[in-house]
Formats: C-alpha cells, structure tokens, sequence
C-alpha cells in the first residue's frame, strides 16, 4: 500500500512540475541581451558560428522541428579548411535541463520528469555539452532531430558553467533551467558519505570514480562531527 501511494505522489508531482515547466517554456521569451555582440553571422542565409579550429569550422541557424513550439530547433554545418561542407544534421535543444549543485537530489528529479509519458529524455544523465572527450558535433547528434506534438525532451546536466555556454552558443534557446541547491549541513554530510579521496580512504574508496565503497563503508556521524568541529 505504502509502495502504491508513493507512486501515486510521484505521478502528481511529475505531472504538476511538468504543466508548469511546459507553460512557463509557452509564455516566457528567455531571450538576453544581443547574440550578434557574441557570434558573427558568415551568410545570409540566418547561420552564425559556434565553433572555429584549423580543420573546420561549425555553423547553426534556427528551423522549427517543434509542431508545439517548446523546443529550440536547429540545423547545423561543419565546413573544412577547404570551404566544403563535410558534415550537416539538425537537432532540438532540450525543454527542460535539470542542473544546479552536485548532491542535490539532481538525479531524483530527472529521474522523476523521465516518468512522464511524453517525456523524451537523453540517453543518460549528464549529457552535457563540455564534459567527456565528445566534440561539440558529438554533442548535438546525441540530441532529438525533431519533436512530435505534446512531446518534452528533458536532460540532466550539473555543468551549470557549461549549460549557461552552450545557452549562449545557441542564442538563448527557450530553455526552462531546473537549479537546485541544498543546506550547505546537509550537503557536507551527502558529500562525506559519497566522495572520498584513495590517497586518504585506501581501499575504501573506488579509484576510478572516487565514490566510497559501500560495502568498506565505515563513515561515521562521530567522524564527521569531528571534521567539522576541527576545522572551526
């Protein structure tokens, strides 16, 4: 019964965080400030540049892919030394990102908004723009091409410095930002009991990741009390 009702929360508090992320993302322009102080347009034809090195040099421009007119759409170019076109595709922006701080129930909300039956999320959480070995054109081919009716593409992101880029980039797409913070207590006492350090916590700690092991788990609310009262 307990498992049924808190289902059921989960529905209502999806549905009711998604009408208000849809309307907000309906009626609100997020437009700032003038992009051509930013990028310079190469044509005439709406393209501006977001990316520039010796091999090639990449183009977007604005097209509505989005029959519900939520979603920030683009097409994109990649132009070598050469002045050809060696690579083009289209991609939507997504909707909703949920971001803010790192331990901060980040994950639980996304996970909540992937609930939804319209939702489209990304492969994974933590899809971002600039972190990982990807290219920026890896970035945009790991995004929807285009979005049916009714339809939200969702994405989690903590890389607030690197979504606040990639807004820019695209000209402030119409993109309703989830940030959530937490109580600095709480989140020292999360961050204790999840990261850990192997030159500290040995065999405690998972090299790879830098996550305690839970199974050598011997964080102690003492400890931790301890910490804190030391570096008063």
């Amino acid at each position: 019964m307990r498992n049924l009702n808190k289902k059921a929360l989960f529905i209502v508090i999806t549905e009711v965080l998604w009408n208000f992320a849809k309307a907000l993302n309906l009626t609100t322009n997020t437009y700032c400030g003038t992009a051509e102080n930013i990028f310079v347009s190469n044509d005439s034809d709406n393209w501006w540049q977001v990316h520039t090195q010796p091999d090639q040099s990449i183009f977007v421009r604005s097209v509505d892919l989005d029959e519900g007119h939520i979603h920030s759409c683009y097409e994109y170019k990649a132009i070598n030394s050469l002045g050809r076109i060696i690579s083009f595709d289209t991609f939507c922006y997504p909707s909703v990102i949920v971001t803010g701080v790192r331990k901060c129930s980040t994950s639980a909300l996304f996970s909540l908004f992937a609930l939804h039956p319209k939702a489209k999320r990304s492969v994974q959480k933590e899809n971002c723009a600039f972190i990982g070995d990807r290219s920026l054109l890896q970035y945009f081919d790991s995004l929807p091409r285009n979005v049916e009716l009714d339809e939200m593409i969702i994405d989690g992101c903590v890389d607030l410095q690197g979504n606040m880029k990639i807004r820019k980039m695209l000209r402030y797409p119409k993109t309703f930002f989830v940030i959530l913070v937490r109580d600095f207590t709480d989140w020292l006492w999360s961050a204790y009991n999840y990261w850990c350090d192997p030159g500290i916590d040995k065999y405690q700690c998972s090299p790879e990741n830098k996550w305690v092991n839970v199974e050598f788990h011997f964080r102690s609310v003492n400890g931790f009390h301890d910490i804190v009262q030391g570096s008063i």
